[in-house]
């Protein structure tokens, strides 16, 4: 998916919601406490942002892309596979 530009806080809100989703799928020993610490992280983050950028970053989130905008997601990350395909690996 295209990536635009974030403020630092909306990554931060994007890194805490997807460490929660995390914890709370494969659920390792002590998981509850660390989904606690990272609620309240998470809390804090949203109520230190300034008005409207949650709104903005969920409007990013949620945006559906049009059949083009696919369509050129789709062939830039062909041309960047091809790109890469005679680079050696690791």
């Amino acid at each position: 998916m295209s990536n635009p530009e974030f403020t630092t806080k909306q990554n931060y809100v994007r890194t805490i919601e997807g460490r929660i989703a995390s914890l709370n799928i494969y659920k390792e020993a002590g998981y509850e406490a660390e989904v606690q610490r990272m609620e309240f992280a998470l809390a804090d983050v949203i109520a230190n942002m300034p008005e409207g950028e949650l709104d903005a970053l969920r409007a990013i989130q949620n945006k559906v892309l049009t059949p083009a905008e696919r369509a050129a997601i789709e062939k830039r990350d062909r041309e960047v596979m091809e790109s890469n395909r005679d680079k050696p690996s690791i």
